[in-house]
């Protein structure tokens, strides 16, 4: 049969916390500053300047500019850094609600195997803050963003203290 085209069909939204930030402007690299510069005096009619050697060699091991988000626990504890775009303009990053793996990922990018994964976060709450990370230097982009994660099953089903199975889990993943 035919839905004469009443049917929509895409993806799930990402599973966990969706953080959401915008950036005015792009971050850049030494290299895309110096170029940009370099287009400034060239419009101008100047002589651009020829970079040195070591000035050049620095660009080459300079690691691009990133934007971190930091979740914390309620008692301070960095809980997972998670890494979102670092160009101009509105950006949804999301966690997955779960610590770092202690197992190290999958090198190989034709593998299918899902990249490893840590336990559970328990609920609670917790906050986020969005930092960039340009030229070996953080800094801060936001204030301390405060949000909660609460279960979905049944919390009051006896045996389960997730505090004591998540310190298992992390006792387990650190062997």
């Amino acid at each position: 049969t035919h839905d004469g085209g009443t049917s929509f069909l895409g993806p799930n939204p990402p599973f966990g916390a969706v953080f959401t930030y915008f950036l005015r402007e792009s971050l850049k690299t030494g290299k895309e500053l110096r170029r940009e510069r370099e287009k400034k005096i060239r419009k101008e009619g100047g002589d651009v300047p020829i970079p040195g050697y070591d000035a050049l060699e620095q660009e080459d091991r300079e690691e691009k500019p990133a934007v971190i988000m930091t979740v914390k626990d309620e008692t301070g504890e960095v809980v997972r850094r998670i890494s979102g775009p670092a160009t101009k303009g509105f950006h949804r990053v999301s966690w997955d609600l779960r610590y770092p793996s202690n197992t190290p990922t999958e090198i190989d990018a034709q593998s299918s195997r899902r990249q490893p994964t840590g336990p559970m976060v328990i609920p609670g709450k917790y906050t986020v803050t969005l930092s960039k990370l340009v030229n070996g230097s953080q800094e801060e982009l936001s204030s301390v963003q405060s949000f909660e994660v609460i279960p979905l099953e049944d919390a009051n089903i006896p045996g389960h203290d997730k505090k004591q199975i998540l310190s298992f889990q992390q006792q387990t993943n650190e062997l």
